[in-house]
């Protein structure tokens, strides 16, 4: 299928070329990660007041790993010409690195500054058992373990290196600032403020995504939505092909949960209720009425990878909901501003360094386009 119709709103991006993708041998973890971590033990007793004090290395199979602090190996990091803690991990030179062994490999770190580059937070360069590496200054890592019975350990690392080819995955929701009012007409219900069923319509505007790319459908096609004659169409543009080293079967379908997901309670709290009917059942009112509510013209939603040391995002998945049929053109900033947070809060619990080899759709990123009407 090919992309087309994005005429109400398209982003100015030039076209970015990324290097042939690297496929990983069984031999090397072209994923793996080395964070420089910084932990304080503490009595359970006593929280308060520190006893003691590591600064170590640890190594992950896996960057995404990291995330559950799930280190496959660690080794204390040597002082270049002091080998007593703390370390002082921006003391580092080419000739005079910060050192240790991971997964029987020499380590060495060197070149680190206080703050990394204000786009790509890059900082210094580290080496693995030969393989060269970019580091990262990081402020989002944070893990708590025991330490024996009576003890735990606080660790943060304000650094971590990766493969210097190691590329990672983002998504970005760009949504229209110009809205479509559509009328929903409800069913005979005991609960008219939270109709479940025209709820459930709403949802089915951006889940029907899944059934148009199984169906293998021409880009503007799509399905009549609301009680007029409205129509949300889909676009979706897939770079990797099935065996390339990013595809995933799943991803246009992790694309529409995640629209319909956040979407929906942002458009049912601008719900307008008309029309609203009731009479008597029994002992229990029921109830109908029409529900209007504003849909963006049109949502774009751009999966992307960038090689992690330079962030020159370039696009891999791409999908295009579009409202159809509609002469309104009403710009609510309000609303464009609660559906960027709403993406944007997506990415609390995770972070900007998420592979993009591994599975789901990375760091989510809320954007906002003012619609042509």
């Amino acid at each position: 299928m090919y992309l087309s119709g994005f005429a109400t709103f398209l982003l100015a991006v030039a076209p970015l070329i990324l290097g042939s993708p690297l496929l990983p041998r069984e031999d090397e973890r072209l994923d793996e990660a080395v964070f420089l971590t910084t932990c304080f033990k503490y009595m359970k007793s006593n929280d308060a007041t520190p006893n003691g004090r590591d600064d170590k290395l640890w190594y992950f199979k896996n960057y995404d790993d990291s995330i559950k602090g799930a280190q496959f190996d660690e080794a204390y990091a040597s002082n270049p010409g002091d080998q007593n803690h703390p370390v002082d991990w921006t003391s580092g030179t080419v000739g005079n690195p910060v050192t240790g062994t991971l997964d029987k490999k020499p380590f060495k770190v060197w070149g680190l500054t206080e703050k990394g580059d204000d786009k790509t937070f890059v900082t210094g360069y580290a080496d693995l058992g030969g393989a060269p590496m970019r580091c990262y200054n990081n402020s989002a890592s944070y893990w708590k373990q025991d330490y024996g019975e009576k003890m735990y350990v606080k660790c943060s690392a304000k650094y971590y290196c990766t493969r210097n080819s190691r590329q990672i995955r983002r998504t970005v929701v760009t949504t229209s600032s110009t809205m479509q009012s559509i009328p929903f007409l409800g069913k005979q219900n005991y609960d008219v403020k939270n109709d479940y069923g025209v709820q459930e319509q709403v949802k089915n505007a951006f889940l029907w995504l899944k059934d148009h790319y199984k169906s293998n459908a021409a880009d503007g096609e799509g399905y009549k939505i609301g009680s007029k004659d409205y129509k949300m169409t889909y676009a979706v543009n897939r770079m990797e092909k099935e065996g390339d080293p990013y595809y995933e079967a799943d991803r246009i379908n992790q694309v529409a949960d995640l629209v319909a997901e956040k979407m929906l309670p942002e458009l049912w709290a601008k719900d307008k209720i008309s029309d609203e009917k009731a009479w008597p059942s029994g002992s229990k009112i029921l109830a109908e009425a029409t529900h209007t509510l504003p849909f963006p013209k049109q949502i774009k939603v751009q999966v992307q990878v960038a090689q992690q040391a330079m962030l020159d995002w370039e696009d891999r998945d791409t999908v295009v909901f579009t409202v159809e049929k509609g002469n309104e053109c009403k710009v609510d900033s309000v609303l464009s501003l609660a559906i960027k947070g709403a993406f944007k809060a997506v990415s609390a619990a995770t972070t900007g360094g998420v592979s993009a080899v591994a599975n789901g759709l990375g760091f989510v990123v809320g954007e906002l386009a003012a619609g042509a009407c």
